[in-house]
């Protein structure tokens, strides 16, 4: 992990050393290796009728941002900046995935604890066949809905890691609760009808907040500093 795969050379004033700085560590290129990766297959989907164009747009857009940037960064040769966006998206997306991992897993605990009578993962084989057009049932849409939740989380978690670098639990639930509504304001009649639902009390506002909470908590822990 301390092999890099690029450097430049930076000379300092007269009379110094010519110093070689560090651009990208392995955990670093392989990030902008997958984000490529998400783009060029999403892209690929749709192309091949695998996949509608406003899924294939939720997956392609922040990888193409994200490229769109760091290629900009590198070509004003600001190394450093390039390293800091980098560490602040991959800190953010790591923590955007704990925290969906712990909002899944409060789900069934609130079902449980709460005696509601929900499947609380009925909505991942929609997102599954929403995405590649297949039914369901099929475990092909099923995967797909999985990573498709996954990938949201990530995201979400990547945009609070730009604003909010430090993170902070608070900070993470102020983030949670206003994507929440959003969400919901870009669906009015979902907001009139989940109101009177305790169900989605419970799951979108309380669970959802968790999962901003672990995520604030999470980037605040873990930060990322560069040089």
């Amino acid at each position: 992990m301390n092999q890099w795969f690029f450097r430049f050379r930076i000379t300092e004033k007269k009379n110094r050393p010519v110093v070689t700085q560090k651009i990208l560590n392995v955990r670093e290129a392989i990030f902008v290796l997958v984000m490529g990766i998400i783009a060029i297959g999403s892209i690929l989907g749709y192309m091949f009728d695998k996949m509608t164009l406003s899924y294939m747009i939720t997956l392609t857009a922040m990888p193409i941002a994200v490229l769109l940037v760091g290629f900009f960064l590198w070509k004003q040769r600001l190394y450093v900046r390039l390293r800091y966006y980098l560490g602040c998206l991959m800190m953010g997306a790591f923590w955007g995935i704990v925290a969906t991992l712990v909002y899944d897993a409060y789900k069934p605990a609130a079902k449980v604890v709460f005696g509601y009578s929900f499947d609380p993962y009925r909505a991942m084989p929609v997102f599954g066949r929403l995405v590649t057009g297949l039914p369901s049932s099929h475990s092909l849409a099923v995967i797909a809905g999985w990573m498709y939740h996954f990938w949201i989380g990530a995201m979400g978690g990547m945009f609070f890691a730009l604003f909010r670098p430090r993170g902070g639990a608070i900070a993470g639930l102020l983030w949670a609760w206003i994507l929440q509504a959003i969400r919901m304001a870009l669906y009015p009649g979902l907001l009139r009808a989940s109101l009177q639902d305790p169900e989605f009390v419970a799951i979108a506002i309380v669970g959802f907040g968790l999962w901003g909470v672990v995520l604030g908590a999470g980037l605040k822990l873990w930060r990322w500093h560069y040089a």
